[in-house]
């Protein structure tokens, strides 16, 4: 036996705004819920099997939002806020989601240099910059103003100085190439070759290269320069004249 309940209309008298159903709907409910407030259902919807919950536009259109036909369930939990352009919804341990650079980042800026630059030093002219202790007389050989993507990301920086015959070579001395960011911080990680007389008579410096992986620092433009160095222990009128022929200088952007 099947039998069927028609209810035409539930109408709340004046001065009433809610209408409770203390017991559960069984079957097939059918038709518009119609409200100038918000409709709170404490126990959740659920929809059936292959079945889809439309949402209309304000004008026109609907999307429909329906599970997969796969056994076993699943929870998504939407994230904070909206986000901002560009960014997409990643989703993390129990289904938590949440908004990301992702598909933005990597980024890439590179810059190369060709031609002759020559650091001249001697031993009276030497100082100890952008924080680095040594001192010695530095030259600008390249350099990349960037503005990074994200705060929360990091610089894989990475440059490399091929050198020319020296100018000058004094006695005793050394040649190297650092990072220096916005012309006040120095960052050194390269190997150099440090001569003393007869014991290292090439005209040739080996070539340079150095990397490093600083924090963005935020999302404001900054200047990174590729430096030569040359570091000169003989008297001071013995000039230590290294020349740089070629540079490459490169910024690559990744997630943290």
């Amino acid at each position: 036996m099947t039998s069927k309940i028609i209810v035409n209309n539930i109408e709340a008298d004046t001065g009433i705004s809610t209408v409770t159903f203390n017991s559960n709907i069984n079957g097939n409910f059918v038709g518009n819920v119609n409200t100038t407030g918000v409709s709170t259902f404490s126990s959740g919807i659920q929809v059936g099997a292959g079945k889809s919950i439309r949402i209309f536009g304000s004008a026109s259109g609907y999307t429909d939002i329906v599970a997969p036909s796969i056994a076993g369930s699943s929870v998504l939990t939407l994230p904070v806020g909206v986000g901002t352009s560009g960014q997409i919804l990643r989703v993390g341990t129990g289904g938590t989601t949440s908004w990301s650079n992702q598909g933005i980042l990597p980024r890439i800026a590179s810059s190369s240099w060709s031609g002759s630059t020559t650091i001249s030093n001697t031993a009276g002219g030497q100082a100890a910059l952008y924080g680095l202790t040594l001192g010695r007389v530095y030259g600008d050989i390249i350099s990349i103003t960037y503005t990074p993507y994200s705060s929360t990301s990091f610089l894989h920086i990475s440059g490399t100085v091929g050198w020319d015959a020296y100018l000058t070579k004094s006695n005793k001395g050394a040649v190297g190439i650092v990072i220096v960011k916005d012309n006040l911080t120095g960052y050194e990680f390269s190997n150099y070759p440090r001569y003393s007389g007869s014991v290292d008579p090439l005209n040739y410096p080996p070539d340079n290269h150095i990397h490093i992986v600083v924090a963005s620092g935020g999302t404001t433009s900054q200047t990174w320069y590729l430096k030569g160095w040359s570091y000169n222990e003989s008297t001071p009128s013995a000039t230590h004249a290294p020349r740089a022929r070629a540079g490459q200088l490169s910024i690559i952007e990744v997630e943290p």
